[in-house]
């Protein structure tokens, strides 16, 4: 009922209290937020593809940018406050009751940002040449 949580793990005594829970979900919340960003645009990318005769749009290109950018700070910005948490405040204690914190920089997720930002600019290229043939008619 104090909002204390204690126990034995790793054959150490700990001590979570509440302040200590929020500092560490709070890398995880902010991935979630990244999360429902990033399904807003992709969201706005299919409602677009869904509506044109032709992909190569510039509503779809800006999204695609949005989107990796999204992705990028998915893939590394929670990992980033995560560790300023552990270094900057006492989480001795939360690391010595044996819970899993660490949210971890992710390649993979990385990776995809960076495939979707080279697939944007083959879109760019899509425009322009979609662009010139609207002009050729």
């Amino acid at each position: 009922g104090d909002g204390v949580l204690k126990g034995d793990a790793l054959s150490e005594r700990y001590t979570i209290n509440n302040y200590q829970i929020g500092i560490v979900t709070l890398p995880k919340v902010i991935q979630l937020m990244f999360l429902l960003v990033a399904i807003f645009y992709a969201k706005r990318i299919f409602k677009e593809l869904k509506g044109c005769e032709t992909p190569f749009t510039e509503t779809v290109r800006k999204n695609l940018v949005k989107l990796s950018a999204v992705i990028l700070g998915f893939s590394f910005i929670p990992a980033f406050i995560e560790k300023i948490f552990l270094l900057c405040m006492s989480l001795s204690n939360i690391e010595k009751s044996g819970i899993d914190i660490t949210t971890g920089f992710s390649v993979t997720t990385f990776f995809v940002a960076v495939v979707l930002f080279v697939l944007s600019l083959i879109f760019s290229y899509g425009v322009r040449l979609q662009k010139q043939a609207d002009e050729t008619l």
